[in-house]
């Protein structure tokens, strides 16, 4: 874990979803996944492998699509604890609004959860750093993931 001030650390998204800490403070697991990529890369092809393909089972069954803007909520429960997963669509040309209006919809998911902290993978984001990404929360604890 690498801390970046500003109320911000680096981890890896799919380290969070198994790790002990995680059912202390639960937090909103969110990253990316684009309409025509399969299999799913990035953070979400690595919780992917860790939930034995739960997440392309969705895809498979045409679930989720990972369409721009579609935001999934998707609860797994990991060693008796619930762990709070968002899949978002987006692609790697979005621009600064497609992006406002997806941190929107995450913010209204964490309200709606009454979750305080989200970890954000920012290879879900690539055109936005991640000082941008934190600005886009207020009152919350953000990790960045790689």
């Amino acid at each position: 874990m690498q801390d970046l001030g500003d109320n911000q650390t680096r981890i890896r998204l799919e380290d969070l979803l198994v790790s002990e800490s995680a059912s202390t403070t639960p937090t909103l697991l969110v990253c990316g996944i684009q309409e025509h990529e399969r299999p799913l890369k990035g953070a979400a092809g690595e919780i992917d492998w860790r939930l034995k393909g739960f997440l392309s089972r969705f895809l498979i069954r045409g679930h989720i699509t990972g369409k721009t803007g579609e935001v999934t909520y998707v609860p797994v429960i990991v060693r008796g604890t619930t762990r709070h997963i968002l899949l978002v669509g987006t692609h790697e040309n979005a621009s600064a609004r497609e992006n406002q209006t997806l941190f929107g919809k995450i913010n209204a998911t964490m309200k709606n959860l009454n979750l305080s902290k989200v970890a954000l993978s920012v290879r879900s984001f690539p055109k936005t750093s991640p000082s941008e990404i934190a600005q886009h929360f207020s009152n919350v604890q953000v990790e960045i993931a790689q």
